[in-house]
């Protein structure tokens, strides 16, 4: 996340989407996510920050049709800049892919994509986001225009996120609980192996991606080690393949659902930036 009061070093994570019907049938699709998130900023003597790591994420979906995996690995190669100016940032984040349904590097599953987005702090409890992502997805070259907020109203809530990717409202229950609500929405591509007639499964709606609307909780088992859950609901969860062509096309496992319920359950190695010192030393 480009946007939030805290860094996670390493996040790992288990997703659950609860088995839903297909549109006109009485049979119904499960899946489950498998999720890495790696972290290593390098910060430079100048106070800008060289941003590494990498995300990688597996969908395994099962049916009476029969079953199928999605793979999709992210390396992240990002530059925070610092101006003299000490109310801007610039962030800047190269995002080379490779998403297919084989677990595979080659040429046919690579992507390409990028962020470029702007700080500004208006107060130490206000910061603006604004800017840009961009990603060449199977389907054709996907802009999407980013405006965030880092809001800090009280001491104990944290609001923030980049929109329309995501925003997060965050309450500091105790100093080991964390609870709130967070909204995401995905668009994705992937490259299908499966025969001559496919080229691409997409995830998500065509205009709104796929949207999760999501309760959480957060506990910190020690300093920097946060255990969490979450539970909530899907709209507009598609997966649905198309051709050479980019036209919808059949296929035995991915063709349209109705929404359902989804809940996770990971761990994270995470370095808070609003707790006071104090509390860090307990």
């Amino acid at each position: 996340m480009v946007s939030q009061p805290y860094i996670d070093i390493v996040n790992i994570k288990y997703q659950n989407f609860l088995p839903v019907k297909y549109s006109g049938e009485e049979h119904k699709l499960g899946a489950q996510e498998s999720y890495f998130n790696l972290n290593i900023p390098i910060p430079l003597k100048n106070k800008d920050v060289i941003l590494t790591g990498g995300v990688f994420d597996q969908l395994r979906f099962n049916s009476p049709h029969g079953n199928k995996e999605l793979y999709a690995f992210n390396c992240q190669i990002g530059y925070l800049k610092n101006w003299k100016n000490t109310k801007w940032k610039t962030l800047f984040v190269v995002l080379p892919k490779i998403s297919s349904d084989l677990l595979q590097i080659n040429h046919g599953s690579f992507q390409q994509g990028g962020i470029l987005l702007f700080t500004c702090e208006k107060s130490p409890n206000l910061k603006y986001k604004l800017g840009g992502y961009y990603n060449k997805e199977f389907f054709g070259n996907f802009f999407m225009p980013l405006l965030g907020i880092e809001w800090k109203p009280l001491p104990r809530l944290n609001i923030f996120g980049v929109l329309p990717g995501y925003m997060i409202i965050e309450h500091k229950t105790s100093t080991r609980f964390y609870s709130g609500i967070s909204y995401q929405c995905l668009t994705a591509s992937y490259r299908l192996h499966d025969g001559e007639n496919y080229s691409y499964v997409r995830n998500g709606d065509r205009f709104w991606g796929q949207m999760q609307l999501k309760l959480f909780l957060n506990y910190y088992i020690k300093k920097y080690i946060v255990a969490y859950g979450e539970f909530g609901h899907s709209l507009c969860r598609k997966y649905e393949v198309y051709n050479k062509d980019k036209e919808r096309i059949g296929h035995p496992v991915f063709h349209k659902t109705k929404d359902g319920f989804i809940f996770n359950l990971g761990i994270a190695l995470r370095f808070r930036q609003d707790v006071p010192l104090a509390e860090k030393k307990e």
